[in-house]
């Protein structure tokens, strides 16, 4: 939205789109496999809670490994998208490395 009121080109909204769609994804397969690695004291919540739930997630589609994989992938494309944009990226950058890193 912030990009649309600032009269950003078509090609502009695109690429911040397609960065959005792919670090979305990749947030949400970290998120997966923190709920199978992640260290309860460190999260703040319990682990393993998918499981439990019997929830289908990247990790259970893909095996750890695959969604790992399957992240880094989603993380390369956000990347690629930004570099579409003609503008200073780096706040969305450091963003998109903190979904892919972060420990809780």
């Amino acid at each position: 939205m912030p990009a649309i009121l600032a009269q950003v080109e078509d090609q502009d909204i695109a690429a911040l789109k397609k960065f959005a769609y792919h670090a979305g994804i990749a947030f949400q397969i970290k998120d997966d496999l923190l709920d199978v690695e992640g260290d309860l004291l460190v999260l703040g919540k319990p682990t393993q809670q998918d499981l439990d739930n019997n929830s289908s997630t990247f990790v259970t589609v893909l095996g750890q490994d695959g969604a790992r994989k399957e992240m880094w992938e989603h993380y390369c494309l956000a990347a690629e998208a930004l570099r579409e944009v003609p503008r200073n990226t780096a706040f969305l950058k450091h963003l998109l490395d903190y979904l892919v890193n972060r420990d809780r």
